[in-house]
């Protein structure tokens, strides 16, 4: 087995607890790590803004320090001064969108790589005010006619009600599914990217830049968005609490988020 260098960490049902804290056991184990020269990044569908609370629990502050955001459509440094890669959708994309969501029934936000939740109704979801909510953007509405040409999109979100999203793959025409990476990211939830815009090829970018072999690496994760890092890293690692698609996509399985167990992974595999 390669020695570790890098450890790529969801974070919702995987970092965090069910208490959406860090335990003290993973925030030592992390130290440690670092200690020995181990690159930890933390991959989300947050922005920056929206991981920096956690980064900063983990003392992963400084500008050598990495993270990947918007489920891999942009992996920078934490400090966002070097962007290494972004995978961005552009306005025929906002369009496109926007008129199927017209067509389902569906609410529907744009987050740009500036950090921005766009919305087109003036009856704001209750889920965008929660998804801003969550990961300190700010919400802007604007009418369809005034989304700039120029925007550069990191997802597109399909919010709605758990039982209507739960339905939403089955009603998407099939070139949808051909011509972006789509995946449902939470129970309220349905996201659309670049093609190329994945979390296990941000993952990829990131090794490329710092030259580390992807066998040196290990991807912890829970869900549908975790699965291209688990499959691209030289360890891929599932949650006893995740789902059972990520348990037979993972080489190892590791105790829930409730039993520390990002930490025992990390000890298990790197500090042994």
């Amino acid at each position: 087995m390669a020695q570790i260098k890098l450890v790529a960490s969801d974070i919702d049902g995987t970092l965090l607890n069910s208490d959406k804290k860090i335990s003290y056991r993973t925030i030592e184990t992390v130290e440690k790590l670092k200690q020995m020269g181990v690159h930890v990044v933390l991959c989300s569908g947050r922005p920056v803004s929206g991981v920096m609370p956690h980064l900063k629990k983990l003392g992963l502050t400084d500008h050598d320090n990495y993270v990947i955001t918007f489920n891999g459509a942009k992996s920078s440094n934490v400090t966002n001064t070097k962007v290494i890669k972004t995978h961005p959708l552009g306005y025929d994309d906002f369009v496109k969108f926007h008129d199927l969501a017209q067509k389902l029934g569906f609410g529907m936000q744009v987050v740009t790589l500036k950090s921005e939740i766009f919305t087109t109704s003036a009856n704001i979801s209750k889920y965008t005010v929660r998804d801003a909510f969550n990961t300190n953007m700010q919400i802007k509405y604007r009418p369809a006619d005034l989304i700039s040409p120029d925007i550069e999109i990191a997802k597109i979100m399909f919010v709605d009600d758990p039982t209507r999203i739960s339905k939403l793959g089955g009603q998407l025409p099939k070139e949808i599914l051909t011509d972006y990476y789509a995946v449902r990211t939470g129970s309220w939830s349905f996201e659309f990217m670049n093609k190329d815009a994945s979390k296990g090829n941000a993952l990829m970018d990131l090794c490329e830049y710092l030259g580390i072999d992807p066998a040196e690496t290990m991807a912890i994760g829970d869900q549908n968005n975790d699965l291209t890092m688990l499959e691209k890293a030289g360890i891929g690692v599932a949650m006893a609490n995740g789902n059972d698609l990520v348990k037979k996509t993972a080489d190892v399985l590791t105790p829930s988020n409730d039993d520390d167990g990002v930490a025992q992974a990390m000890e298990r595999y790197i500090l042994k």
